[in-house]
């Protein structure tokens, strides 16, 4: 070999060599074999139903305490529930295998922040508390004026949010020198679920829709009502559109055109209550009234699934983890 060919043979190496270690150093968030688990809180029967969303199969249905409502899920696909009605929150793993904590108040809200710590919102008293990555539990921290805090989830510049359904505003918490904290109000209206999406907006109401600049914490734009109000859930979903639950059908609003059109679900479909997105390009739905999970195919609002779980699914969090992965460790 002369000389020539064994230099850019050396090149040819040090460049796959510099590829390999640029796939594997590639951000978490970013790469498609992140975990397919959906999570789904069962509140009549006290249950978490654990759903693999590739397959559209439930692996499995496991206790937990009295009316559990938000989920969190975690990098490996784990699950965080709060349970208003005994004060507890449970960890779950996909084995099924649990860890207790208690020492709440009616928990609401469930949040994971980049490090790791989970982020508590409790509905009675308006206060947050943090569980730590290594178990421990804070006393509770008061949100100045807060009443009925109805929702967690933390946005890529480490601001804890949450859902103040009392005095309809959202609230940015600066927990970064917890339990010293900064808020800052945001006036928004009526609002239960809310969502985070990826370029930095937060988006809640019932009726009218409110667009919030995460990083000013002020109303960057209002959509009205359009031919839905009343709505619970709402997820940032696939191709920048905006979905909210309606009962028996979802809401996909364009925020480009503020034109928002009507997804009719199933017969066998009623009370949906929350949403949740994935990077497969599938929006899911918690149907309350009937027991059951609906998978939505984002581009043509087309059910492709159904999927039974227990009863009284009230899931309005990110119940497969995709804001935690696209927008808290962005």
């Amino acid at each position: 070999m002369n000389r020539v060919a064994l230099l850019l043979l050396l090149i040819v190496l040090q460049v796959f060599c510099f590829s390999c270690q640029e796939i594997e150093d590639y951000p978490y968030y970013l790469r498609r074999d992140t975990h397919v688990s959906l999570w789904v809180a069962n509140a009549t029967d006290g249950t978490v139903t654990y759903i693999n969303r590739y397959t559209n199969t439930v692996m499995g249905t496991y206790k937990v305490g009295a009316s559990p409502s938000r989920t969190a899920v975690d990098l490996e696909g784990n699950c965080w529930v709060g349970n208003r009605g005994d004060n507890t929150v449970h960890y779950v793993r996909t084995d099924g295998t649990t860890t207790l904590y208690k020492g709440f108040s009616y928990p609401r809200g469930v949040a994971l922040d980049r490090s790791g710590n989970v982020w508590i919102a409790n509905s009675t008293g308006g206060t947050i508390q943090k569980i730590g990555t290594d178990g421990t539990i804070s006393a509770a921290v008061a949100i100045a004026g807060a009443n009925t805090l109805y929702g967690a989830l933390v946005d890529s510049n480490g601001y804890l949010w949450l859902s103040d359904l009392s005095l309809s505003r959202m609230v940015r918490v600066d927990v970064s020198n917890f339990p010293a904290i900064t808020q800052v109000a945001v006036a928004t209206g009526s609002n239960y679920g809310f969502t985070i999406d990826a370029n930095g907006y937060v988006w809640c109401g019932t009726g009218a829709i409110s667009k919030i600049d995460a990083k000013s914490a002020t109303v960057a734009q209002t959509y009205s009502a359009g031919v839905g109000s009343g709505t619970t859930g709402i997820c940032a979903g696939p191709h920048g559109k905006i979905w909210r639950a309606g009962g028996s059908v979802l809401y996909r609003l364009d925020p480009d055109t503020g034109i928002e059109d009507t997804i009719t679900l199933p017969a066998e479909v009623a009370g949906a209550r929350g949403l949740g997105a994935d990077d497969m390009g599938y929006v899911y739905s918690t149907n309350y009234a009937s027991d059951n999970v609906c998978k939505i195919e984002a581009s043509s609002g087309q059910v492709v699934a159904t999927i039974p779980v227990g009863r009284g699914p009230y899931t309005y969090s990110d119940l497969t983890g995709y804001i935690y992965q696209t927008v808290t460790m962005k």
